[in-house]
């Protein structure tokens, strides 16, 4: 079974037959009129699951839907911005964090800081001289 085949002619600026020849030579394709056709039935498949274009429903739907998130995500701004902080807890609410002691922690309380002090600590008794 033969396709029916329909020719058409068209006229094409230069710099776009400039640009089929290119596609013609990339894809090593006989001539420019089998390139224009490989062209045109890959833009052009019918099969494809989802266009390669929107329809202007589409794109008016999309553009609602940004406007929308785009007044939500303002408003959460603003919202965020007039949102009350936590008020600072009343004194006695206030809990300190636990106070832990260790030995060393007493030994240097009591320690006056002073050299001679520090040092007398580590003279065993009985050998003070």
């Amino acid at each position: 079974m033969t396709a029916i085949v329909k020719r058409v002619q068209i006229d094409l600026p230069e710099p776009l037959y400039q640009a089929l020849v290119t596609y013609q030579q990339q894809q090593a394709i006989e001539s420019p009129s089998l390139a224009a056709r490989k062209i045109l039935e890959r833009g052009l498949q019918s099969d494809v699951s989802t266009p390669a274009y929107a329809s202007q429903e589409r794109l008016d739907q999309l553009e609602g839907k940004v406007n929308r998130l785009f007044e939500w995500v303002t408003q959460l701004r603003q919202d965020a911005k007039v949102a009350p902080t936590a008020p600072a807890p009343h004194p006695a609410e206030r809990q300190d964090p636990p106070v832990i002691t260790t030995a060393s922690s007493l030994y240097l309380e009591e320690a006056d800081d002073e050299p001679d002090e520090i040092l007398w600590d580590f003279i065993e008794p009985g050998t003070e001289g």
